[in-house]
């Protein structure tokens, strides 16, 4: 009894340390974009400057996790996420004190290259070290912490560009992670250790959800082809060029719209992630309740915000306040897609022993969508304006439906096998 007693404590202190490990490399992800408006702003380097660091930044953390997938499902997730963490705390002191763009972009690139594994080996954790009672619960709560990352590192930003410099709020981020760092390396590693049937009995050990010793014998190419992966790769890319994009230039765009000021833009970007939150509890609502087929959930989330990408057209000419309410309305739909599909989706291949591999997969996919639309949206600005750079989401937005419509009669037949 005292060895399952101690099972059940590690399986929730390790689900909770992953949702805190994640959400903390989540506000350091989103750093840059929070204070990317304030060093435009003091004149450092132009729209289209800042979107190639924030583009070398997930172009690397994509590449890394397309040719490392297969190494995720092959080494302990433990070590990667101590890679990230030590990798973020260093490049955050770098960050803070780089004085030019080669050195922010060496630095908030190797950053990116050095995080890959961080949310695939999360969900590897969730999907094979929890008890089965935890890993359901752990499915909907770990959706909340890439947002909840975003709303702090924006807080945090708020408040920091109101009083200081926009190089201390790389300095906290840097505190924060070298706090969660050592908190990983002690209770995180006891609690692994306890997991992985390193200090309890056999017969509790197998209690836990672990690898499936009798997966079904098929090939990786084959999986993500019979699965309806590669197309759903393009909805992935899409849904996070939308999403990230969005977020990352909302105060940029903002102040060069309508002339507000850094830490208002920011301030608003917060209230946008706080409400953004939301699409978990849409994702939860609607799938499996109302739609059977998760793709065709995720359709629905395109369909549903195309009306505020048409109306965002006219940007400059309608309220700042609608603009707001818009692209808290857009990017809360985005966010119920990722639910959808880089937690809900690699749950389906546990039996395969592809969860990690999956989520990796999906995730380099949403990766390369941050790249093009933090280097494409800073081009398209500069070039045809913010109403260009809009009816691009429109375009992508239309794209992701017919690919959803392709995918779903293959998601069907592949979850029926």
């Amino acid at each position: 009894m005292k060895n399952q007693s101690s099972v059940v404590k590690s399986s929730i202190t390790m689900l909770w340390l992953c949702f805190f490990v994640y959400a903390i490399l989540s506000m350091m992800k989103t750093a840059f974009s929070s204070s990317m408006a304030a060093i435009i702003h003091d004149g450092i380097f132009t729209n289209s400057e800042a979107g190639i660091i924030n583009a070398c930044f997930y172009f690397l953390y994509g590449l890394a996790q397309l040719f490392g997938a297969k190494m995720i499902d092959k080494t302990s997730p433990m070590t990667f996420l101590t890679i990230a963490l030590l990798s973020a705390a260093l490049s955050a002191l770098g960050m803070a004190f780089a004085g030019s763009f080669a050195a922010m972009l060496v630095i908030w690139s190797l950053c990116g290259l050095l995080q890959f594994a961080a949310w695939p080996c999360t969900i590897k954790i969730i999907a094979e070290y929890l008890l089965d009672t935890h890993r359901h619960k752990a499915m909907t709560i770990i959706a909340f912490a890439y947002c909840f990352g975003n709303l702090l590192n924006y807080f945090f930003a708020s408040i920091i560009l109101n009083l200081a410099s926009w190089r201390y709020i790389f300095i906290i981020d840097a505190i924060i992670l070298g706090i969660m760092l050592i908190i990983w390396l002690i209770p995180g590693m006891k609690a692994s250790k306890v997991l992985t049937g390193e200090s309890v009995e056999k017969n509790i050990y197998d209690s836990k959800m672990h690898q499936n010793d009798n997966a079904p014998e098929i090939s990786y190419i084959k999986l993500l082809r019979v699965s309806g992966i590669l197309i759903l790769l393009i909805t992935g890319f899409i849904r996070t060029a939308l999403d990230l994009g969005i977020k990352s230039w909302a105060p940029t765009l903002m102040v060069q719209s309508y002339g507000i000021s850094p830490s208002f833009a920011t301030t608003l970007t917060t209230i946008l992630m706080v409400i953004n939150l939301s699409g978990v509890f849409i994702a939860n609502f609607i799938y499996p309740k109302y739609f059977k087929n998760v793709i065709s959930a995720l359709c629905t989330c395109f369909i549903i915000c195309m009306p505020a990408s048409i109306a965002m057209l006219f940007i400059g000419k309608i309220p700042l306040w609608s603009v707001v309410i818009m692209l808290i309305f857009f990017t809360t739909m985005m966010y119920c897609g990722n639910q959808l599909i880089n937690v809900v989706v690699p749950s389906f291949f546990n039996k395969y022993n592809r969860s990690g591999s999956i989520a990796g997969i999906l995730n380099a996919a949403a990766s390369f969508g941050a790249v093009a639309s933090n280097f494409g949206y800073g081009l398209l600005a500069d070039k045809f304006g913010w109403s260009g750079t809009i009816l691009s989401w429109s375009v992508m937005g239309i794209i992701s439906i017919i690919s959803c419509i392709i995918i779903v009669p293959i998601w069907t037949k592949f979850t029926k096998r």
